[in-house]
């Protein structure tokens, strides 16, 4: 894989998904990349450098609009997800008061490993977007849920503590019309062994509205690169948070999350490492340890990622992301044109369905011949596909010299094309055919499980 994560695109796809609250980890990689972006193009594995907005101007721009943020007030800081002793074993029982109201200073503080944001699926509350996401935010006093992508609009805002049985106890802090201040709400939890799966009980909760949001699973959000992923995963099914398979390729302006809009089955060993409108990306866990807030280790791709809406690149040598007309976006299109293209050898196309969507697959690697460098870049490089549309969290996909892929493309129906990508390189090690077989071998059940809506 040859995206590029670079200042531009990270901050554009941020402010994209409409927060207002700019996370911890969101700000650490805004000012870390105001100071240390290079203005050479430089090719990394999440996402690519937008070309149609120059760096200082969009840091101008966030510079400042993080400025409005912190000196209007917005809800910006919050403890991370440091899990600490969690427990596999469910804590405390429903109780409520007859009259639901109780001091809101009793109990013991939220403990460290619940102080997170925790994704969860769609929830019937009002003030959600239909099929939108929902979250939860507890830090060391309080609670609220929150849309995916709308941090700064804190519904059923409460105070949070453990009473005496280890229960959750909520008690609403802002009154809403369907929840009175000094509403108390009790509820089990459980939070699995690796900290990351929390599970609520159904409780007892005076305010009928809030009961019927906060029980199910939650999934910490534990991202590396932005706060828009869950990062590891203990095994079962997921839903994604932000990719829109089916959005049309210039219908960018358009995004709505829709939670679930891919949906996934993993076994334990697995971290989703990315989730944006565009691209949504799984990583063995044993490579996600070795990233940072930059990704991946220069030269070192070890992962899966699922790209939408691709079109054949264009072939001029500038690598500056541009689709190539000429080239039908279907998948036999795409096909029988990386089959002859120069840059890359191609193993034969096979046929392959997922969730009732027909497909080809086939390996792809640098053709050895190929000696062709894209601008700023010392090693051959064969760029191959680009998003079809404008993308401010898009991608560009290519392969070096040593990187091994398997491509998947994917016809979901009107005019809709999934890429899927398995994809091996490392510059550090000896060529190691084993590496990606191994790769494909864990992937492909994955990939497998994979349904669209």
């Amino acid at each position: 894989m040859t995206t590029q994560r670079d200042f531009d695109q990270i901050a554009r796809a941020w402010l994209e998904l409409s927060p207002d609250e700019a996370p911890d980890r969101t700000i650490a990689a805004v000012l870390d990349a105001v100071a240390t972006t290079p203005q050479v193009r430089t090719w990394r594995p999440v996402l690519r450098r937008l070309p149609f907005m120059n760096r200082p101007l969009l840091a101008a721009v966030v510079a400042a609009g993080l400025i409005v943020a912190v000196g209007g007030g917005i809800w910006i800081s919050r403890p991370g997800p440091d899990v600490g002793g969690p427990s596999s074993q469910p804590f405390g029982s429903p109780q409520a008061s007859p009259s639901g109201h109780q001091s809101a200073s009793s109990g013991t503080p939220i403990p460290v490993g619940l102080r997170s944001r925790w994704f969860g699926g769609i929830r019937a509350v009002s003030g959600l977007e239909p099929g939108a996401g929902a979250s939860l935010d507890f830090q060391s006093g309080t609670f609220g849920i929150t849309q995916s992508n709308h941090q700064e609009v804190v519904l059923y805002a409460s105070t949070a503590s453990v009473a005496i049985d280890g229960s959750l106890r909520l008690v609403t802090s802002a009154s809403r019309p369907d929840c009175n201040v000094g509403d108390v709400g009790t509820y089990p939890w459980t939070l699995s062994p690796s900290g990351q799966t929390l599970t609520i009980g159904a409780g007892a909760d005076a305010c009928p509205a809030r009961q019927a949001a906060v029980p199910g699973v939650w999934w910490s959000v534990d991202c590396k690169v932005g706060d828009t992923c869950l990062g590891d995963l203990d095994a079962g099914t997921y839903g994604s948070e932000y990719i829109d398979p089916l959005l049309a390729a210039n219908a960018y302006g358009s995004w709505a999350p829709r939670y679930g809009a891919l949906s996934f089955t993993v076994p334990d060993g697995w971290a989703n490492s990315a989730d944006w409108p565009s691209t949504f990306k799984l990583t063995p866990t044993a490579d996600y340890a070795l990233e940072t807030k930059d990704g991946p280790p220069d030269g070192v791709y070890h992962e899966v990622e699922v790209f939408t809406q691709p079109a054949a690149a264009i072939q001029d040598g500038t690598c500056d992301s541009k689709p190539e007309p000429s080239v039908g976006r279907s998948v036999d299109g795409l096909v029988a044109w990386l089959e002859k293209l120069p840059s890359i050898a191609t193993t034969p196309a096979t046929p392959i369905t997922i969730d009732g969507h027909p497909g080809r697959v086939l390996d792809v690697t640098i053709d050895p011949g190929w000696k062709t460098t894209c601008p700023g870049e010392p090693k051959p490089l064969a760029q191959y596909l680009v998003p079809a549309g404008v993308r401010p969290d898009g991608y560009d996909i290519g392969v070096f010299p040593g990187e091994r892929q398997r491509l998947i493309l994917l016809d979901l129906g009107k005019g809709h094309v999934l890429g899927i990508l398995i994809d091996d390189r490392n510059d550090s090690a000896a060529s190691d055919s084993s590496r990606f077989d191994a790769l494909v071998a864990a992937a492909m059940p994955v990939i497998q499980s994979f349904t669209f809506k």
